[in-house]
């Protein structure tokens, strides 16, 4: 979890689920998002998402950072999972 995250309800319900992930509403809509989540030991989405980034180097072959947000990166996966591009109210 994110340290700029509040929590204002108990998170047990979850404990059911092979995962779950937090949203984000920005702009009028709802994005999925991993300021907070949690799975089972070797869920197919955290494999992806690690993988991620374990194929792109922080600093790229020109020298300079890799600045893309973790949110759009992460979208990519959510995205070649099939996971819904925008989630509504």
């Amino acid at each position: 979890m994110d340290t700029d995250v509040e929590l204002t309800k108990n998170l047990v319900s979850f404990l059911y689920d092979s995962a779950f992930f937090c949203t984000q509403h920005w702009r009028e809509k709802y994005d999925i998002n991993t300021a907070a989540f949690g799975s089972e030991k070797g869920a197919a989405i955290l494999l992806e998402l690690m993988n991620a980034y374990r194929t792109k180097p922080f600093i790229l072959p020109n020298g300079e950072c890799d600045l893309i947000a973790n949110t759009s990166r992460e979208r990519s996966v959510f995205f070649s999972m099939s996971l819904s591009r925008k989630l509504v109210k």
